[in-house]
């Protein structure tokens, strides 16, 4: 009865998420969890702050130990003769003699050279957790970008479906009476067959919406990884933006927190490459290391008493140079700094690249607000029209052909205000993703 009960409880919990409809703001916190974007990335971070950790042990000393006790057997030979003449032993226990020795030891013991890998591995692995920590966030931006499109995209063709529904309808009417006035010697049959061909776009348009509708619904439910239960999307509550009120262009400077956050990354990175330039240049000098250990250890024939004790330390220093250092090194620096330039021209090319985006993208939103404008002017004066001829074909003025039309042009007017809408939104969130800048002011 339980069980039943559980069940019955599920199925309601089921009904009234699926009457609920989906909302963008659940899946997007579903896709935190889930996509594997975001899993990959939280790996990533965590390999660069363990390696971090790892360059901080680096620094530490070597120390080593041992301990080991060794037993030892004697025994007697009473070189004895048996009735046939053959030797014998004898393995008695007063002929057994054991003996037991210990040995134990540590050292520690550190070398320094001038030119010394730990501290630029340590530094790199510094720069490596920021641009960790960086990815992480432009992972989970470019995530609720995704979603956000896709929501959108699938709440535009849903609505756009159910136009095109209601413009299907009011085709197969006209084909109708168009048939009806062709038997009536009213219309001709060039009238009728392209009545029916007008009909067959708006079930080719609907066909190809429900084909999008289904592979849209089914890329973002496999993003999230969840199984997509049918729900319809709920509306979001996303404003539009005047253009006067749009996030502007800020010019990037090395180093700054201002800057999106492909930039902070290429900057990070050439200070890494600036970091490296210093061990370069370091190995242009002499080898010098420096060295220091100590040493203790303890030898004894009896258990746990430590007789023979023996200690040493030492310190030095060491200088080695290659004849030909000077030559390989100035090579090898050359390489590098043209490296750095490479790097430092790949950065200049992605700013000039980056202002062109937001410069394009700017433009696009001041168009599509005009157009804003100008299909709201649109729909009205459709409405206008479509209630005129409402009233004609009430008085008899027109027919139900005419008056189908003037319906059919308003919603084809509707279509092309529906899209621009989330085409807007759409933009808007783009200029916020291009700027690293949250995603509908949360993400």
């Amino acid at each position: 009865m339980k069980r039943i009960v559980v069940l019955l409880l599920f199925g309601l919990l089921l009904i009234g998420l699926k009457a609920e409809g989906y909302q963008l703001e659940e899946l997007i916190e579903t896709g935190m969890q889930n996509a594997s974007s975001i899993i990959r990335s939280e790996i990533s971070r965590d390999n660069a702050y363990s390696s971090h950790t790892s360059s901080w042990l680096s620094f530490l000393p070597d120390v080593n130990a041992s301990y080991g006790r060794v037993r030892s057997l004697s025994y007697s030979d009473n070189n004895a003769n048996n009735n046939n003449g053959s030797k014998y032993f004898t393995w008695d226990d007063e002929n057994k003699d054991y003996t037991t020795s210990e040995s134990s030891s540590y050292g520690i013991s550190k070398s320094i050279s001038l030119n010394e890998g730990d501290y630029f591995h340590f530094r790199n692995t510094l720069i490596d957790k920021k641009v960790a920590d960086i990815n992480m966030d432009i992972a989970k931006k470019d995530l609720a970008y995704t979603i956000i499109e896709f929501y959108l995209n699938i709440l535009q063709a849903q609505k756009t479906l159910e136009i095109q529904e209601e413009n299907l309808a009011l085709q197969e009417r006209v084909l109708a009476e168009i048939a009806i006035q062709v038997q009536q010697g009213r219309k001709t049959t060039i009238d009728l067959n392209q009545a029916d061909i007008d009909k067959i776009d708006s079930e080719i348009q609907i066909e190809n919406l429900t084909n999008s509708l289904k592979n849209m619904r089914a890329n973002l439910f496999n993003m999230l990884r969840i199984n997509d239960n049918g729900s319809e999307f709920s509306d979001v509550a996303i404003a539009i933006e005047p253009t006067e009120s749009l996030p502007s262009y800020e010019e990037i400077v090395p180093d700054s927190k201002n800057n999106p956050f492909s930039f902070r990354i290429d900057y990070l990175n050439l200070k890494s490459m600036k970091i490296n330039e210093w061990q370069y240049k370091l190995n242009f000098l002499p080898t010098i290391t420096l060295s220091a250990s100590q040493k203790h250890s303890s030898v004894t024939d009896e258990p746990l008493k430590y007789d023979t004790k023996q200690q040493s330390y030492s310190l030095g220093i060491s200088a080695s140079y290659s004849l030909w250092n000077f030559f390989n090194q100035r090579e090898n620096y050359r390489r590098y700094k043209n490296s750095m330039r490479l790097t430092e021209l790949s950065i200049e090319d992605n700013i000039s690249d980056y202002k062109s985006q937001y410069n394009q993208l700017m433009r696009n939103l001041e168009y599509l607000h005009k157009a804003k404008d100008l299909y709201e002017r649109k729909v009205q004066q459709s409405n206008e029209n479509l209630s005129v001829a409402n009233e004609k074909y009430t008085l008899g003025l027109i027919d139900l052909i005419e008056l189908d039309r003037s319906r059919i042009s308003n919603l084809q007017a509707r279509i092309s205000q529906n899209e621009n809408f989330y085409s807007i939104l759409k933009s808007q969130e783009q200029l916020n993703k291009l700027l690293s800048l949250p995603i509908m002011g949360r993400w």
